[in-house]
C-alpha cells in the first residue's frame, strides 16, 4: 500500500509544479513510514520552505480500498498544499488568538479545512471527493453536521443537490449559512470571527482531556519543536528531491528569454488555451518510457552466469558478459510553434497539448531545449520545462506565423536543437522556410500537425512531418517513428 501512495502523491505533485499550483517558496514532500503521522498528513512552513508529510498508512481506516484509490490519496496532497496557499503561517498567533476566545483550535482547524478546500476548488476546478470513499453518518452534533457538508463539497453542489444533502443527513440551514459564511473568508483570521458568531449558537461542550490531533495541531507542533520537526524528518521519505545521480536541478523559466524575444503573447488578452489533461495523463508515460535507462551487456573477466561466446571462440581474456546500466542522454528537443489565426481552437490547443508533455520530460532531465512562439507580430522563447498555467496563457493565434523571420533570428538555439519540432496546420504565408539552407546550418525540422492530413501539406517546408486526424495518433507516430529511432 506505501508504494501505491508514494506513486499517487508523487504525481499529484508532478502535476501541480506542471500547473503552477504551488507558492513560490521551495517544497518538501514526504512520505511519512512510521511515528505519529503516519495516519494522516499535515503541513508546516519552517525554514522558509513549505514541508508536507502524507502518511503511509491513511488508507488503514477506509471501509474498502479496492477500487480506484488515486483520486482519493492525491486529495491528501491537495488539501495540503491548499493549506500552503491559504493558511496563515504563524500558527502560533492563530492558536493564542483562538484561546483568548476560548475556542478549541481543533475547531479552527475544522472550518479553516472548509475555507480552504472551498478556495482551492475555485481556483483549480477540481474536486476533492472525500464522500465518495468515505462513510457519513447522521449525528446531532452540529460540527459533525458541518462536516457532513464539507465532505459533500456542499458548496460546489447545484440547488437539488443541497436540499437533498441537508435532508438526508437532517442539517438545519443554519449550518448551511454557516458553510456559505466561512467560504467568504480572505483569511484563517476572518474564520476567528464565523466561530464566534457560531458558538453563540453551538455553544462548545467542556474539552475532553486528550490530545488534539487535527492536522493543523501536528503543524503547529512542527513548526514550534525542532526536536519534533527532525523526528518527523527522520520517519519519512523524501520524495520530492531529484533522482539519485542527478545532480541538475530543473526550473521552469517563469519569464520569457530576453534575448530571444520580441513580443509577449500574454497580453493580446484572449482566452487561454485549454490542454487536454485526458490526453497527457494517457500519453505521457508511453512517451516517457522512451527516454529511460535500459540494460545492455559489457564484457568482462569476472566470472558470471552469461559467457561471452564470441570471446569463448576467438580465445579472449573476457570470456564473461557482466548486464550494465545504459543511462540515456539528455536530448536537446526545441518546439516552434505556429501562432498564425488559422492555429486558433483545437490546433492552438494541440500544440499546448504537446508542448506541456515534454516540459514533463524536461522537468525529469529527461530532454532540454526551448519553446518558441512565432507569429507576423513577433516571436517570445521559452525555456522547457514551462508550466501548464504558462503554456494556457501564451499558446495565442492571431495574424500570421512569421516562421522566416523567426528562425533567422533564434537561429543559434535552433542549431543546438537535435529536432526542431514546428507545430503548425501548415498554412504557411508569411515568407519560404528553406529546408536546403536549415540543412547547411545544422537546423533539422520537423513539423507536426493535428486536423485534416489532407488540408495539410508538410513536406515543402520540413526534413520530414506527420499529420494525423487526432493527437494520440500524433503521439504514437511520434513514438514509433521517430523518438525510438533518434535515441
Amino acid at each position: 500500500m506505501k508504494s501505491l501512495i508514494e506513486e499517487e502523491v508523487r504525481t499529484a505533485y508532478r502535476e501541480m509544479i506542471m500547473d503552477g499550483i504551488l507558492a513560490e517558496e521551495p517544497y518538501t514532500i514526504s512520505i511519512s513510514t512510521k511515528g505519529r503521522l503516519t495516519n494522516t498528513a499535515c503541513w508546516t512552513f519552517k525554514n522558509d520552505k513549505h514541508v508536507i508529510f502524507v502518511g503511509a498508512n491513511i488508507l488503514d481506516k477506509l471501509p474498502k480500498t479496492d477500487g480506484d484509490m488515486s483520486h482519493y490519496i492525491q486529495s491528501y496532497l491537495y488539501h495540503e498544499v491548499a493549506h500552503s496557499l491559504y493558511t496563515e503561517r504563524d500558527l502560533k498567533a492563530i492558536f493564542d488568538a483562538l484561546k483568548s476566545f476560548n475556542i478549541p483550535f481543533r475547531v479552527h482547524n475544522l472550518f479553516e479545512d472548509l475555507r480552504i478546500e472551498h478556495k482551492m476548488r475555485t481556483e483549480i476546478d477540481r474536486r476533492f471527493n472525500w464522500a465518495e470513499y468515505e462513510e457519513l453518518t447522521k449525528s446531532d452534533i452540529a460540527l459533525s453536521k458541518l462536516f457532513i457538508l464539507i465532505q459533500s463539497e456542499y458548496g460546489s453542489l447545484n440547488e437539488d443537490e443541497k436540499n437533498e444533502i441537508l435532508s438526508r443527513f437532517d442539517i438545519e440551514e443554519k449550518i448551511a449559512n454557516y458553510y456559505n459564511d466561512t467560504t467568504l473568508c480572505n483569511d484563517s483570521w476572518e474564520v476567528i470571527e464565523v466561530i464566534r458568531n457560531w458558538s453563540f449558537d453551538y455553544p462548545f461542550p467542556p474539552e475532553e482531556d486528550k490530545e488534539d490531533d487535527s492536522d493543523l495541531m501536528h503543524s503547529l507542533l512542527l513548526q514550534s519543536d525542532n526536536v519534533a520537526f527532525d523526528e518527523a524528518m527522520s520517519d519519512s521519505e523524501n520524495i520530492s528531491e531529484a533522482p539519485k545521480g542527478d545532480n541538475e536541478k530543473v526550473e521552469s523559466d517563469l519569464d520569457s528569454i530576453e534575448e530571444f524575444t520580441t513580443h509577449d503573447f500574454s497580453n493580446l488578452g484572449y482566452e487561454e488555451t485549454r490542454l487536454d489533461s485526458k490526453t497527457i495523463q494517457k500519453m505521457l508515460p508511453k512517451i516517457r518510457t522512451i527516454f529511460k535507462s535500459n540494460s545492455g551487456y559489457a564484457s568482462t573477466r569476472k566470472p558470471s552466469k552469461k559467457l561471452n561466446l564470441k570471446g569463448v571462440v576467438q580465445g579472449s581474456e573476457y570470456l564473461y558478459k557482466k548486464k550494465l546500466a545504459i543511462t540515456r542522454a539528455k536530448k536537446p528537443f526545441n518546439f516552434v510553434i505556429d501562432c498564425s489565426g488559422s492555429m486558433y481552437g483545437s490546433p492552438m490547443s494541440n500544440a499546448a497539448t504537446i508542448v506541456a508533455m515534454f516540459s514533463e520530460l524536461a522537468r525529469e532531465n529527461l530532454v532540454e531545449g526551448y519553446v518558441i512562439l512565432s507569429s507576423s507580430s513577433g516571436y517570445q522563447t521559452f525555456k522547457m520545462p514551462m508550466s501548464r498555467n504558462k503554456i494556457e496563457k501564451c499558446f495565442q493565434s492571431g495574424g500570421a506565423e512569421g516562421f522566416d523571420h523567426t528562425f533567422s533570428c533564434v537561429e543559434s538555439i535552433l542549431q543546438k536543437g537535435e529536432i526542431n519540432f514546428v507545430i503548425t496546420d501548415g498554412l504557411i504565408t508569411d515568407g519560404n522556410l528553406n529546408k536546403l539552407e536549415h540543412t547547411k546550418k545544422g537546423i533539422h525540422t520537423f513539423g507536426l500537425y493535428v486536423g485534416e492530413p489532407d488540408k495539410c501539406n508538410l513536406t515543402p517546408w520540413f526534413h520530414k512531418g506527420i499529420a494525423r486526424h487526432k493527437l494520440s495518433e500524433l503521439v504514437d507516430e511520434l513514438v514509433r517513428s521517430i523518438l525510438v529511432t533518434s535515441l
